[in-house]
């Protein structure tokens, strides 16, 4: 007998399988799906959090390669100009009637010097050198620091030796008998640059003796000797700047100005400087780099080097606010791609474990035909929910792309930025020449009018004249002819640095043998016997490389002279460096570092011609190309002058990363 259909059997099966429902509902997400959301939100946060760190490394290797350049740019330029300054000393110590001078004053020193024309000399030529050079004043002193001569600016400069600052200076450097350079104050407002070299008396066959005569003293204002030097052609950054300190003992001061002034609220400059307290750790050889706060109480990042020879620290910094700019906008588009990426994520498994629910209400929906309408319910609920999560996405996509409009529009506005200081680079470059031309001009006006008078009393007076009266007039147009030698060549050196690159393929050993033409008039390469070897091509301005065959090949003519047979080698090595050989004079290698510098000569100017400027120029020009230069000799075995010169595939990319860094 078969049973009747049972509506009770029937409740009850309903009432199992809405159980069900509701359980399915209730772990509508699984543990499984937390834990991978969990696990993909943790990888999502790693990666953003390596790349933010990895970009702020990358920013901080940048600007401590930024800021190191920069000051040991700024260093290499005041150590310069120091030296230059140390040089004069040289030439007024050095001069002859100087010494005469000191010993004439050694020999009586309780009576006053006469007018004698040691005197006139050295006055004169004191006065020449200050006023050509912009100096402040000039002084020869005795041992005992009494005034010889003097050339002086009016007002305070008069009266800076008698001050307690100077004279404690002086006495430092009669102890250890050498020259020193030194801060001493001329006003509470104004610091000055001083300079002492002593003057050394000749002994027997021109050795000089160990004591000292006296000493040549020179004052130059540090506002016009060092300050420019610093702030000429400042860093392409909005914060970057160069200062430079004072060091006294374990402290340190600024001694050059700011190039912002930040104020709190009380407008009072705040001064947790930790600059100052790092300062005096910083040694020639071992720059400090890092963070620091500077004496406006701003977050920098800093090199520090102490000056060669003067008690001062060069220090090139830039603030952070800056530096990681770029970093925090990176860092901000990276959260946004994380955030973006993270519901992108919890979308997928929301629309996969929708799947499976919608499988699951499927099944269940044959067989409960009552939960129907609250099925379709929920799934509308989700589906809702879904499209509110894709208008979220899509707000965050049209945020993405406002963001990378405006990254767009700055860096349109960076490149009218780089076109702008272009331009003024430009007229930077033409205002430079003209003030060239005015130089070289207003220079040989007053040469030519020395030469000419010269020779007019030679012509018309020489009977009248003693034979060594004669002589110092020969003398007098013959240095007169050498300054306007050093005029052509300093102005020529000068314009190399202005001069385009146009770099094109060059087969080396036809420009060499262009060079030896072009010296084919000289005596000594008629008979000297040249040697090419194999020269690799190379890229290059065929112009300025054809200027430095024809310097070296010169300069081995010119030390080959006195041999029988000149031999000069044009070769190549195996590491690809190019040389220029000769069997002349040679040098010592002890004084190698003078060779390049200009007006550094290591030979007797009677013995060979020459203004001390043609290697100098071929260190310039090589140095543009990329590449280096360097020498090696013995006295009397002939010397090796080796270049190299960088590819153009080397010397295109170092362009392209210039550009960028320019970009940045």
């Amino acid at each position: 007998m078969a049973k009747p259909f049972s509506l009770h059997r029937f409740d009850g099966q309903l009432n199992v399988n809405w159980a069900i429902l509701r359980s399915r509902q209730a772990s509508w997400l699984r543990k499984s799906d937390i834990l991978a959301l969990a696990l993909g939100t943790c990888l999502i946060a790693a990666a953003t959090f390596w790349l933010q760190q990895l970009d702020r490394r990358k920013s901080v290797e940048f600007w401590k390669t930024q800021v190191s350049v920069e000051g040991r740019y700024r260093t290499w330029t005041l150590r310069n100009s120091l030296q230059e300054s140390q040089d004069d000393m040289q030439v007024l110590a050095d001069f002859a009637p100087t010494g005469e001078l000191l010993l004439l004053a050694s020999h009586d020193h309780t009576r006053p010097l006469p007018s004698t024309d040691a005197v006139k000399q050295v006055t004169g030529l004191f006065e020449n050198y200050r006023k050509v050079y912009e100096y402040s004043a000039i002084y020869l002193l005795d041992a005992e620091g009494e005034v010889l001569a003097q050339a002086t600016n009016p007002g305070a400069w008069s009266g800076v030796i008698r001050t307690q600052g100077f004279r404690g200076f002086f006495h430092e450097a009669v102890r250890a008998q050498h020259n020193a350079v030194d801060f001493v104050p001329v006003s509470a407002q104004q610091l000055s640059l001083a300079f002492v070299m002593p003057v050394v008396a000749s002994g027997p066959k021109g050795k000089d003796t160990l004591s000292s005569l006296g000493f040549v003293a020179m004052l130059s204002p540090l506002d016009s000797e060092l300050i420019p030097l610093l702030e000429a052609d400042r860093l392409l950054t909005r914060t970057g700047e160069a200062r430079l300190l004072q060091l006294r003992g374990t402290t340190a001061r600024y001694v050059s100005p700011a190039r912002f002034l930040h104020f709190d609220q009380a407008g009072f400059i705040r001064q947790p400087d930790t600059v100052l307290r790092t300062a005096a750790s910083a040694v020639e050889d071992h720059p400090v780099v890092g963070d620091f706060i500077d004496d406006q109480g701003n977050d920098v990042m800093a090199w520090m080097q102490k000056l060669p020879g003067l008690n001062a620290v060069v220090v090139a910094k830039v603030d952070k606010s800056e530096a990681f700019a770029d970093v925090h906008r990176t860092a901000g588009l990276e959260v946004v791609a994380a955030a973006a990426a993270l519901l992108a994520y919890i979308g997928v498994i929301l629309l996969h474990r929708r799947s499976a629910v919608a499988r699951k209400m499927k099944r269940i929906e044959e067989s409960l035909t009552a939960s129907k309408v609250t099925l379709e319910t929920k799934v509308a609920e989700r589906t809702t929910e879904l499209a509110a999560l894709n208008a979220q996405l899509h707000r965050e996509l049209g945020e993405r792309k406002r963001a990378e409009d405006e990254v767009r529009e700055l860096n349109s506005k960076l490149d009218q930025r780089v076109r702008d200081r272009s331009a003024e680079l430009e007229a930077s470059n033409k205002e430079l020449d003209a003030f060239a031309y005015t130089v070289s001009h207003d220079l040989r006006t007053p040469l030519r009018a020395i030469d000419g008078f010269s020779g007019i009393l030679l012509a018309e007076y020489s009977p009248q004249l003693p034979g060594e009266a004669q002589r110092y007039l020969c003398l007098v147009r013959q240095q007169t002819r050498q300054m306007a030698r050093l005029i052509d060549s300093l102005l020529s050196f000068a314009r190399l640095n202005r001069l385009a690159l146009r770099t094109e393929p060059i087969a080396l050993a036809d420009l060499v043998r262009q060079a030896w033409a072009n010296l084919c008039n000289d005596q000594g390469a008629k008979t000297a016997q040249l040697t090419i070897g194999a020269l690799p091509p190379c890229e290059g301005d065929p112009v300025l490389l054809k200027q430095v065959f024809v310097n070296l090949l010169s300069n081995a003519l010119k030390y080959t002279r006195m041999r029988a047979i000149a031999k000069i080698e044009v070769g190549c090595t195996v590491t690809g460096a190019y040389y220029v050989r000769d069997n002349g004079v040679g040098f010592d290698m002890r004084y190698c570092d003078k060779l390049f510098g200009v007006f550094q000569r290591l030979h007797p100017a009677e013995d060979y011609e020459g203004n001390g400027v043609g290697l100098a120029i071929v260190r310039r020009v090589v140095q543009r190309h990329g590449g280096r230069i360097w020498a090696e000799a013995e006295v009397n075995q002939g010397a090796t002058f080796y270049i190299t010169l960088v590819t153009a595939g080397f010397a295109q990319q170092t362009k392209s990363v210039t550009q960028s860094a320019g970009r940045i």
